[in-house]
């Protein structure tokens, strides 16, 4: 029986996305000749993850003649958000206060990285308004 699809990114699906967001586009074989030296990744391996990733719907592809060029379907920012809505789900019952009080105690902010951030969370909010 086949292994049920995660809607998460694995790590190999993310390394394969940030070549696709970097680069807009890509065959198989342009991925492997970026991700290969560093990853030892193969071909069919690269291929065999570009297919699970088409049926989570996070690329699509095009024939272009005897290669398939992938495009993202997805933006780094909505990975994101959906790797930060899982682990909110998964690990702080859902509650952004239990996972921003453990971000503030683990990384120990000084009052000036706190103020950065609450700076760029509200220009984030405005910005979407």
């Amino acid at each position: 029986m086949a292994r049920p699809t995660s809607p998460m990114l694995t790590a190999a699906e993310l390394r394969i996305m940030r070549v696709l967001w970097t680069e807009g586009e890509a065959t198989g074989r342009g991925i492997v000749d970026v991700l290969g030296p560093r990853y030892g990744l193969a071909y069919t391996t690269v291929t065999s993850t570009l297919t699970a990733m088409k049926r989570k719907g996070v690329v699509a592809a095009e024939r272009r003649g005897r290669a398939d060029v992938f495009k993202p379907l997805i933006t780094r920012k909505q990975a994101g958000l959906q790797a930060l809505r899982h682990t909110l789900k998964q690990f702080f019952d859902s509650s952004p206060e239990l996972l921003a009080q453990r971000l503030l105690h683990e990384e120990q902010l000084s009052q000036e990285e706190w103020n950065e951030l609450w700076q760029r969370a509200n220009a984030e909010r405005d910005e979407e308004q």
